[in-house]
């Protein structure tokens, strides 16, 4: 699950929603690189994403900071896949205000 962490502090607390379109990578540790495929996802409307059949063994999992957005919590985890297992891993980002910036003009 992938979240926009409004109050910054790195938990994910009720209130704080998804963020869509954040792509995410799980990358096999090890020996394991070698034989094993690399997997890829990108989260859903409210922040989910979904692997299927993922090999069992310890993987790297990255979430790529969307635009406009500072992480509050690693974007990189390790996470170890067991057969028949679900994982849930949680990574935070803080979405920052848009501000309009208006050009100066000068006239001479």
């Amino acid at each position: 699950y992938v979240w926009n962490d409004l109050n910054q502090d790195g938990l994910h607390q009720a209130g704080e929603p998804g963020i869509p379109g954040a792509p995410v990578t799980l990358n096999p540790m090890g020996v394991m690189a070698l034989s094993l495929a690399n997997y890829h996802a990108t989260t859903d409307q409210d922040g989910f994403y979904q692997m299927l059949n993922v090999a069992p063994g310890k993987y790297i999992l990255t979430v790529v900071a969307p635009l406009g957005t500072i992480p509050t919590t690693p974007e990189e985890v390790t996470v170890e896949v067991g057969a028949n297992t679900t994982v849930d891993t949680n990574i935070g980002f803080y979405i920052l205000p848009y501000r309009r910036y208006l050009p100066l003009l000068v006239r001479r």
